[in-house]
């Protein structure tokens, strides 16, 4: 049983702005922790390498950030008697960080 598709998206937003709580990079690992097989095999299958990449100007913004909300959240597709529902992971963040 996992938590709804928002309800990791909460986790990891506020694991990535808080990245180096309680440890170094513990925002990182969890991230890399409900990233998919796919998504991990494409960085090298490690965490290590999945730090060094996250590094990028597309993603490192999350990383460490000030505040962060969610803008617009998908549908949810009900479930039947032979699938589960299926939240449409479509999200609209938005990231601040702010100069000291």
């Amino acid at each position: 049983n996992h938590p709804p598709a928002l309800q990791i998206l909460e986790i990891i937003l506020t694991a990535l702005s808080e990245n180096n709580f309680p440890k170094a990079n513990n925002g990182l690992s969890i991230t890399f922790d409900y990233s998919s097989d796919n998504c991990r095999a494409s960085l090298g299958g490690s965490l290590e390498k999945f730090i060094i990449y996250a590094n990028n100007p597309t993603f490192g913004f999350m990383i460490d950030c000030d505040e962060w909300s969610i803008e617009k959240v998908g549908t949810i597709i009900a479930g039947s008697p032979t699938r589960v529902s299926i939240d449409v992971c479509v999200y609209m963040c938005n990231v601040y960080s702010f100069l000291q």
